[in-house]
């Protein structure tokens, strides 16, 4: 989390570094989330063959390098390729972090570790930002990746008396189906690669992006066929029957990349148009993340279960409103505008992933929690790297539109009359027409968030005439 907040504030200055434009950049972003897509179910698979501690000792290592990597990368090949290895390796780290946690800790302090595990989590998006700022605006975004090698190397100093990378050898009661991971993989990374090089390789005209797209159809089909196989599912996609849990995943993966695409094209706006200092940027980005920190521990205390539905309800619409704000964002908003919108869209999101995640869960058995955190969490990251390919694909064609409208009603008199200031007005219209496009796209991401609100009101109505129903027919047959 702290990696990818402090990533979406760089990408303006990564992009041109890198000799691409920044809005053909998405694959800074999405490659580490394709990274933690694989890397979940993989680690999952792989812990039940080997030790933990050794597993965690790798992926710490790959991150060290992959970071190294990224640091050090002079083109946009090598640092896609690095951006994806140090997806992957923070996927197992964030999976495994919290049992070696309980590991150091002890059963009895349990509840504390998932306290520190929760909040080191909640902090990421506050403090990464504004951390992304102040580097970029004082040194370089080199020394985001950089940093890494240090920081890994003082942690894993100090574990190094409590991990024992020992080699777990399989005894054959735990096996591993390589063949549907391998496949899930394949899928995930073409598919990943059709949306964020699509556009720019003019779709399917590309070979390569017709052959990804190919390879995504054929790797989906083999993964629903491979997981099926001598009981070796790597996801049981039966949790889908369950109605809570499929009305709150539709929400969460819409609203989520949302939400996430969201904390891309701001920082961008914000620096490139509004002219922002990183710092001042990565601030008002934080403002929204700083709310949702302070609030989640008071909503997942506080907030009932027979409230979930309500505060969903109510997360939505906040969120929707704050869309709205940020539609109104002009190029002489004051600073006091920029930050109530975000404040707005902080208390949304605080009543947004907890109550979802609980509703989504209330009806599923405690042998499946496991599972179904698994395909939730996989689908989330999914959905923000695909809303996020979508959010770059959507501003560049809103552009180009808005370029058009206004240029078209331009007359030549008008062009004798001020070519003298023409880079001066041109640089204005290149601001105005950012604007315009990105208050589009919020405009539309707000009308999407209260159409949510609208079906999940439906489900649940269908949910509850379907249960009573099954009430009456249990009844009737007593």
């Amino acid at each position: 989390m702290l990696d990818t907040s402090i990533a979406n504030l760089a990408l303006v200055k990564i992009a041109p570094d890198l000799g691409i434009m920044v809005y053909n950049a998405a694959w800074i972003i999405t490659a580490f989330g394709a990274g933690l897509v694989i890397s979940f179910p993989l680690t999952s698979a792989l812990s039940r063959c080997y030790c933990n501690d050794l597993l965690f000792v790798l992926a710490s290592v790959v991150v060290i390098l992959s970071s190294l990597g990224c640091g050090f990368a002079f083109s946009d090949v090598d640092f896609i390729i690095f951006r994806f290895l140090q997806g992957l390796s923070s996927g197992f780290l964030i999976v495994l972090s919290q049992s070696i946690l309980f590991k150091i800790m002890g059963e009895d302090k349990r509840a504390m570790a998932v306290a520190l595990w929760s909040s080191a989590i909640s902090l990421a998006p506050i403090v990464g930002p504004v951390i992304g700022g102040f580097v970029i605006q004082y040194f370089s975004w080199r020394w985001l990746f950089l940093i890494n090698f240090p920081l890994m190397i003082v942690c894993l100093i100090f574990l190094v008396d409590e991990l024992e990378p020992k080699l777990k050898k399989n005894d054959g009661s735990s096996k591993v189906n390589y063949a549907a991971l391998i496949a899930f993989a394949v899928a995930i990374a073409s598919i990943q690669y059709v949306l964020d090089f699509g556009e720019k390789l003019n779709w399917f005209s590309n070979i390569g992006i017709l052959l990804c797209t190919v390879t995504f159809v054929v790797g989906m089909v083999l993964f629903y066929f491979f997981n099926k196989r001598n009981g070796l599912e790597v996801f049981d996609f039966a949790v889908f029957k369950d109605g809570n849990f499929s009305a709150a995943m539709a929400v969460m993966v819409v609203g989520n990349g949302l939400i996430f695409a969201s904390l891309i094209v701001l920082p961008i706006w914000l620096q490139m148009n509004y002219k922002m200092p990183a710092m001042n940027a990565g601030i008002v980005v934080a403002i929204g993340s700083a709310v949702a920190g302070l609030l989640s521990p008071f909503v997942g205390k506080y907030v009932r279960k027979e409230w979930y539905f309500f505060t969903a309800l109510v997360s939505l619409i906040l969120t929707g409103i704050s869309f709205f704000m940020m539609s109104q964002y002009t190029l002489d908003a004051t600073f006091s505008q920029l930050a109530s919108a975000r404040v707005v869209a902080g208390l949304g999101i605080v009543l947004f992933a907890t109550p979802l995640t609980a509703m989504s869960l209330l009806s599923i058995t405690s042998d499946k929690v496991i599972n179904a955190n698994s395909i939730s969490m996989c689908l989330r990251i999914t959905s923000s790297n695909v809303f996020i390919a979508l959010g770059f694909i959507q501003l560049q064609s809103q552009q180009h539109y808005t370029y058009e409208s206004l240029l078209s009603n331009i007359q030549r008199p008008f062009i004798d009359a001020h070519f003298d200031h023409a880079f001066e007005y041109g640089s204005y219209l290149s601001d105005l027409v950012a604007t315009l496009a990105m208050s589009s796209i919020f405009r539309s991401s707000g009308v999407t968030f209260f159409i949510l609100v609208v079906v999940l009101l439906l489900t649940r109505y269908y949910l509850n005439s379907t249960r009573k129903v099954s009430e009456k027919e249990v009844v009737e047959k007593a």
